[in-house]
């Protein structure tokens, strides 16, 4: 059972990119806001994941794919074991929202969007 969310939640985003790797160790992070601490780790799929803390204590975990390791962790279910609390699609240009909401089941409690 995953916890509630509270004051000290971090934010998790799932980014794909034809780049994933100036996101999981470049700069472009930056662009998002002042980063105080910063670290990578292994995550789910085989990828890394940048976790960041920004000012105002807001803790951001960055997860970021390929095109092709996104497709394939949705075929695969990974994506359904981990966005089946819920999830916010907020730009897609390459259809994977059809595929979410196709293999991804959202518990009843929760809402998915596609912005």
């Amino acid at each position: 059972m995953h916890g509630t969310v509270h004051d000290e939640s971090d934010l998790d985003v799932i980014l794909v990119s034809s780049e994933p790797d100036e996101w999981r160790y470049g700069n472009r992070p930056n662009n998002l806001g002042d980063i105080k601490i910063n670290f990578t780790e292994p995550t789910i799929g085989n990828v890394i994941e940048r976790r960041m803390l920004f000012d105002g204590n807001l803790d951001v975990d960055l997860i970021v794919f390929t095109p092709e390791q996104m497709k394939n962790i949705i075929e695969e279910g990974i994506a359904n074991w981990v966005m089946n609390r819920g999830y916010i699609v907020l730009y897609d240009n390459m259809g994977l929202s059809e595929m979410l909401q196709k293999y991804v089941t959202v518990e009843d409690s929760v809402v998915h969007s596609v912005m």
